[in-house]
This record gives C-alpha cells, structure tokens and sequence, in this order.
C-alpha cells in the first residue's frame, strides 16, 4: 500500500475522531485494520527489550511481513552480537517460527509471539488479522490493545500508530499482568 494511501487514511481517521461521525473504537480499529489488510508487505527495524522479571537483554531485528495466504515473516537477528545474522521464518496463523528446517520448542505456549525474535511480527499479524480489545488515542499516537485468553494465562498486546502517518511505533506485550517484551519499531515501510 503506497504510503500517500495510509496517510490519507490515517488523516481521515485523525478527523472522524475529532468529530462525533466515529463513536465506536471498533470502527475506528476496522479502519486501521483494514487499510493494513490491503498492504502486501510491512518491513521494519525492531529494537526489542524482553524481561524475565529478573534480568533484561536487548535484541535489534530486521523483519519483512508478508501479507499472503498464509501470512508470515522473515526475521533476521542483527543485535546481540553474539547471534546476528541468525535468521528465522514465522507463520501467523499457527504462530510457528522455526530456524531453517528447525521448530523452536520452548515451554511456551503453542501459540507464538512471546519470544524477542516473533514478538514484532506477532503484533503486525494482530494489527491486521484481530479485533482489538480496546482502542484510545494519546497525545500524537492511537493505541490497539489485542487480548488473548490461553490456558496459561492472559496475554496482552498493546500496539502504538503514530496518527500523523499511521506507522507501528511501540508494542508492549504483557503475559498474565507483567510487561515482557518491548518492541521500538523504525524505518518502517508498508507496500
């Protein structure tokens, strides 16, 4: 999707919420989702910080989102320096990453998106595939919160547009009430 469209949208979504045409978050959210849904590919630089509640590491990747059938991403580690250029393959719809021919098995949920590595592409599959929760705006930025109920818990994740241009700009994801992963994203382009 050429970024004049989204701009234009978003412009169109900036003034619905400042007039009484827009009342519900829900069609608010569905106009996001749905210029998202037409694009073919999100690509972005992601600056991430995971938390296990005792320590914290930083991780820097590279994903290229493809919005096909099946939706996925490729995913490429460039910091910490010990794992750069490390690269992985995540499917939305099952929330599978694996590393080359190799599946990940964690003792986390089936369903992916809880690791530094899946969490970024996790959130643009919500962006486009799920109905948020809630929505608010703050300030400069419209916020998507995506709620998810598993058998291990509740898992949140909140989603941060800049309403100037409509670009993912920061995602927290939260298991169970605690922030576990922090996504900063930049130079991101949507096609």
């Amino acid at each position: 999707m050429p970024s004049k469209r989204l701009c234009a949208v978003m412009t169109a979504v900036i003034l619905l919420c400042g007039c009484s045409a827009v009342r519900s978050p829900e069609q608010l959210a569905d106009s996001v989702r749905e210029q998202y849904a037409g694009c073919a590919q999100i690509r972005a630089a992601v600056e991430i910080r995971a938390d296990s509640g005792e320590e914290y590491t930083d991780y820097t990747v590279e994903i290229a989102y493809e919005n096909g059938d099946p939706p996925h991403a490729s995913i490429t580690v460039c910091c910490p320096d010990s794992i750069a250029g490390v690269t992985a393959e995540y499917e939305a719809d099952s929330g599978t990453l694996t590393y080359g021919d190799t599946v990940l098995q964690t003792l986390l949920p089936e369903r992916g998106g809880l690791t530094p590595v899946d969490a970024a592409p996790a959130v643009l599959y919500s962006l486009i595939a799920e109905q948020p929760a809630s929505v608010w705006a703050e300030e400069d930025t419209l916020v998507l919160r995506f709620e998810e109920e598993r058998e291990e818990g509740t898992v949140v994740r909140e989603l941060s547009l800049g309403l100037s241009d409509g670009l993912p700009q920061t995602a927290r994801i939260f298991c169970n009430g605690t922030q576990m992963i922090v996504c900063h994203f930049s130079d991101v382009q949507v096609r």
